[in-house]
């Protein structure tokens, strides 16, 4: 009977170890089956408040405090492992500040320190590789409540309060962490605070927002900054725009289409939405999907692989939550790989042996090329194409990812060729040299042997 029960033991043991080794590829393996246009819950926050986030590598860092100044906790989020880890807490605690990744590295600036209103230029960069922060140069104009987004390798902080109400500053400054220097840009044509933001194609969006020079303040403007000529223009103003606080974020279209989403915020006193909505920059459109399962304000709003995270925020007077939605947008998994040949070239080329280079926009299961229309042959990586025959070709690559969506190149026609002249000549030459050596050889014998008769 106690052998019975040992052996039981030794049974649910294994069954348990086996599980702890298994459980983490179920979870990776419940990201099989996605359903477009839905949201699930992932790994909640280890403390609930209102967040911002960024991401770098393709990790989530999330900052705390958007609704209380006296704890900035730093935390990191692993989609893969879908776990949270605490990192060095930011040194300056502050509110309505702005969070910004540039090059691998995290800024906190500006915001309120203490106490509503007492809005500081303060200038911290968190590095993730070495869990450390720094103080760099201070923003010229101290002000919170505004965001701040990186083009180019540069920061870019735009409008903002500076105190109190009727303080709305319409100030547009770039910071450059190689130079740890600040400048002044073109001024937002509408002045605003507690806006979105994001960026697609090298522009700032700028949407919605408390406009309080306006009238109605919350007009929902859509306002487009080009850091490349200092310009703005407009954009279709959102529907059905948010007192303040609604979050954007971008799909980058490699496995969903390219939009810019705006994900809840705060409609009114102590009043929150979980609307959602995206914006198609191509069309100047706007859409409406499916809402989050918590509304919320004060809310984190990132992408990370064209998932959607929400993450903490505001739910009620006094109220906040520790949850995080992952969204899966609109399209997803229909998009085929981008393919860029780079060579062979349309040119001419004098020697059978051509460097076979290409991009691929994101990892992708298998991959191969067509020359002249025959059967694809399979590659891992960029190769040499070897012994081509003389005259005309084309090739075409093609890459298949792990939705089942194949991409191609824009097919390449080149010539090939080269003197069989030469080759022919060197083949003589060779004869040639081996005919001496025997010949010389022969005639070095016959002396030798001529000498002993």
């Amino acid at each position: 009977m106690l052998y019975v029960q040992i052996k039981i033991c030794a049974i649910l043991i294994s069954f348990l170890f086996v599980a702890s080794l298994v459980a983490p590829s179920l979870s990776v393996a419940l990201n099989v089956d996605l359903v477009e246009d839905t949201w699930t819950d992932v790994e909640a926050l280890p403390v609930a408040d209102g967040y911002t986030a960024v991401v770098v590598n393709e990790k989530i860092y999330a900052v705390s405090g958007s609704n209380n100044y006296t704890r900035n906790y730093l935390y990191e989020y692993d989609p893969t492992e879908n776990t949270w880890i605490e990192k060095k807490p930011v040194p300056t605690p502050r509110t309505s500040f702005a969070l910004v990744a540039c090059q691998n590295k995290i800024y906190v600036i500006g915001g309120s320190l203490g106490y509503y209103g007492n809005y500081s230029g303060v200038n911290e960069v968190y590095d993730p590789q070495t869990d450390m922060w720094e103080t760099r140069k201070q923003m010229p104009t101290g002000r919170g409540e505004m965001n701040a987004e990186s083009v180019g390798g540069k920061i870019y902080v735009i409008a903002g309060r500076t105190g109190g109400q009727s303080t709305t500053v319409n100030v547009t400054e770039v910071y450059d962490p190689q130079t740890d220097s600040w400048d002044s840009c073109s001024s937002i044509p509408y002045s605003v605070v507690y806006y979105a933001s994001a960026v697609l194609d090298n522009k700032i969006y700028v949407i919605g927002g408390q406009a309080e020079y306006q009238d109605p303040p919350n007009g929902g403007f859509n306002q487009i900054y080009d850091p490349e000529t200092d310009t703005w223009s407009q954009g279709a103003r959102i529907p059905n725009p948010v007192w303040s606080g609604p979050k954007a974020t971008t799909t980058n279209g490699a496995d969903a289409p390219r939009r810019i989403y705006v994900i809840g915020g705060c409609t009114g006193f102590v009043n929150y939405t979980n609307s959602n909505y995206a914006y198609d920059p191509t069309t100047n459109s706007w859409t409406q999907h499916t809402s989050m399962q918590i509304a919320r304000g004060s809310h984190a709003l990132v992408t990370v692989n064209d998932f959607i995270y929400a993450i903490g925020g505001i739910i009620g007077w006094f109220e906040v939550t520790d949850s995080v939605e992952r969204y899966t947008p609109i399209g997803y998994g229909t998009i085929p790989p981008v393919v860029e040949l780079i060579s062979p070239e349309t040119t001419t080329y004098t020697t059978n042996e051509i460097p076979l280079e290409f991009t691929i926009n994101k990892p992708v299961p298998w991959m191969g090329y067509s020359l002249d229309g025959k059967t694809n042959v399979t590659v891992t990586t960029n190769s040499t194409l070897e012994q081509l025959p003389k005259g005309n070709h084309n090739l075409t690559i093609y890459a298949k990812d792990a939705n089942g969506n194949t991409g191609a190149s824009i097919t390449t026609y080149f010539d090939v060729t080269f003197d069989d002249f030469s080759e022919f000549s060197m083949v003589l030459v060779l004869i040639a040299i081996a005919v001496i050596i025997v010949g010389a050889t022969f005639v070095i014998y016959y002396k030798k042997f001529r000498k002993h008769i």
